[in-house]
């Protein structure tokens, strides 16, 4: 995968700090509460997998065990 050059924002971390929402922080200083209700596929991934996340080229995530890579354009978007 690629960096898409129309995003500017890079993910730095993701943290489950708030019961039911995912906190995506990005590298530049920004972050972002995502309410899990809104994304069904982050709702159907284990809580003992939520914290196991890789970030893929800074605009790309996904969790051990699963097939499903997000992006932050889907958050951003939003």
């Amino acid at each position: 995968m690629c960096k898409n050059p129309k995003v500017k924002a890079a993910i730095d971390k993701i943290a489950f700090e708030k019961r039911g929402y995912m906190s995506i922080y990005l590298e530049d200083g920004r972050y972002l509460a995502v309410p899990i209700k809104n994304y069904p596929d982050l709702k159907e991934i284990p809580y003992r997998l939520r914290d196991n996340w890789t970030i893929l080229d800074g605009q790309y995530f996904t969790f051990l065990g699963q097939s499903q890579i997000f992006s932050i354009t889907e958050f951003l978007n939003a």
